[in-house]
């Protein structure tokens, strides 16, 4: 607290809990509620991630890879080209890094460099495909292969037992990523050895359990114990998101792909009664948004439904102790994006305007409205209001 009595709290330039994840919802929020002070903000934090920015990594969500995200989207929304021209420098110097990262996942390898750059290829073609050939050639010269099933080496940080399964450090997110590679390039190289990261990750599912252990060695491990991970980052929330977006992405045709996203789904359900707070990464948030989007894509009532009960229970909550629950361990207020209120509020975002207002945890490209979208109910503009 500083002499005023006012909490503070240092933040870094990063998507996940930085100032480019504020930045990216205080602009969707202008976006739909149009306010000065909500645009001069989210200059201000770019502003900061310029300033700060960690050149050292290429991922989604720390390093280039995240600011490249930010820049394609406040382009997307505020029709600045020089944002475009600032994104393509970006692109080369995460082409310099590529061979350094050691890394490989979503949060701060290469895997997670590739949903930007294929978001900006969309608006800058050229430059940014290439870039994400060699992202792609470098997770395919560092994969392992066991029998048909790819992995990559974790982090000497996770103490992992294993190779990881999970989105955010293992064979779910870089599977998925590579999927998208493949479909964005049609080279087939991509798609199959993303389907067989997720075949790795299969061969860890614990059928009498019906969910995926995660496999790193926390404060919370057990030797000999299996600990199950009920979250976006490293359990079956995650995993559940990169098969129901593939099996989008290849068509809806793949009925293995679609099994897999269902029993993710069943994990997610039955374990949402034991989350702790209300964040993106690890939390109510990030576990609602397999629900939103499984929902959505296959126009399931039920899960509709499910939905708007889990909603309606995250805002009686927040009725109850006029505070949302922060994902990071020890601060009670974050305003960062994936354990804090940045994504909170993207959450609900998405619930009153999922057409148009797209989710950081599959790293979606920008959504142009439609001229023809729907006008808002009343129930969409209560969460849009949250």
């Amino acid at each position: 607290f500083n002499a005023a009595g006012k909490y503070r709290m240092p933040i870094g330039p990063d998507l996940y809990d930085g100032s480019a994840g504020i930045a990216l919802f205080l602009a969707y929020i202008d976006r739909l509620r149009p306010d000065d002070l909500y645009r001069e903000t989210a200059e201000l934090a770019l502003a900061h991630c310029r300033r700060q920015q960690d050149r050292t990594r290429i991922g989604g969500f720390y390093g280039l890879g995240g600011t490249l995200y930010l820049l394609v989207h406040l382009h997307a929304l505020w029709r600045d080209d020089s944002l475009l021209d600032e994104a393509e420098a970006i692109v080369g110097e995460i082409e310099q890094r590529i061979g350094t990262d050691r890394t490989f996942d979503i949060l701060f390898g290469a895997a997670g460099a590739l949903p930007a750059l294929l978001a900006l290829e969309a608006v800058r073609p050229g430059a940014p495909l290439a870039c994400a050939r060699a992202c792609g050639n470098h997770l395919l010269r560092h994969a392992v292969d066991r029998d048909g099933a790819l992995s990559w080496p974790p982090r000497e940080d996770d103490g992992a037992q294993d190779h990881l399964t999970g989105f955010a450090h293992g064979a779910a997110g870089i599977g998925w990523a590579l999927i998208q590679l493949g479909e964005a390039t049609g080279d087939p190289r991509y798609g199959e050895a993303g389907r067989q990261a997720f075949r790795y990750e299969m061969r860890h599912f614990d059928a009498q359990q019906g969910d995926w252990p995660d496999l790193r060695q926390t404060a919370l491990s057990v030797a000999g114990v299996p600990r199950y991970a009920n979250a976006w980052c490293n359990g079956a929330a995650g995993i559940g998101l990169s098969r129901i977006d593939c099996w989008d992405r290849l068509g809806r045709c793949d009925p293995v792909m679609l099994q897999e996203a269902l029993t993710a789904l069943s994990a997610t359900i039955r374990n949402y009664h034991r989350l702790g707070n209300d964040s993106l990464c690890h939390g109510r948030a990030g576990n609602a948004e397999l629900l939103l989007r499984t929902a959505l894509m296959r126009d399931d009532p039920a899960l509709q439904m499910e939905v708007k009960i889990q909603a309606r229970s995250m805002w009686q909550e927040f009725e109850h102790s006029k505070a949302w629950l922060s994902g990071a361990s020890g601060i009670d207020v974050s305003p960062g994006l994936m354990v804090g209120l940045s994504g909170i509020g993207m959450y609900l975002l998405r619930l009153g305007r999922p057409s148009s207002i797209p989710s950081p945890l599959l790293l979606d490209p920008p959504v142009v409205q439609a001229a023809d979208d729907p006008v808002p109910s009343e129930k969409e503009e209560l969460y849009v209001a949250a």
